[in-house]
C-alpha cells in the first residue's frame, strides 16, 4: 500500500487486527469524509485527471450520501489546481477558474 494512503487511513480510521490476524478498519461519517477529501487532493496533486468521481465512489462504497467537495482556497494554490483565466495588466491581479469535483 502507498505510504501516503496508509497515513490517510491511519488518520481517518481506527485500524485494528481481527481474530484472524487481518487488519480491519472502522470509522464514522466524518472519517470517511476526511479520507475522501485527502484522496481527492492526492489525485489532484498527482495530476491524474481523475478527481471527478473519487469522492462519490468512496462514499458509495461505504453506503453513505455523497460528500460535499472541500472548500476552495481563493488562490492559485487551491487543491483543485485552478486555471489562470485573466491577469489585469494595470493591477496585476489574477483571476483563476476553479474546477468542480462532481
Amino acid at each position: 500500500m502507498n505510504e501516503r494512503i496508509r497515513k490517510f487511513i491511519d488518520g481517518c480510521f481506527d485500524v485494528y487486527v481481527d481474530h484472524r490476524g487481518r487488519e480491519d478498519f472502522s470509522t464514522d461519517y466524518a472519517g470517511i469524509e476526511r479520507f475522501a477529501d485527502l484522496i481527492v487532493r492526492e489525485c489532484a496533486e498527482l495530476s491524474t485527471g481523475y478527481i471527478g468521481n473519487v469522492k462519490l465512489l468512496i462514499c458509495n462504497h461505504f453506503g453513505i450520501e455523497p460528500c460535499k467537495e472541500p472548500e476552495h482556497i481563493d488562490s492559485e494554490t487551491c487543491w483543485c489546481k485552478p486555471e489562470l483565466d485573466y491577469t489585469d495588466p494595470d493591477t496585476g491581479v489574477s483571476v483563476y477558474v476553479h474546477r468542480r469535483t462532481q
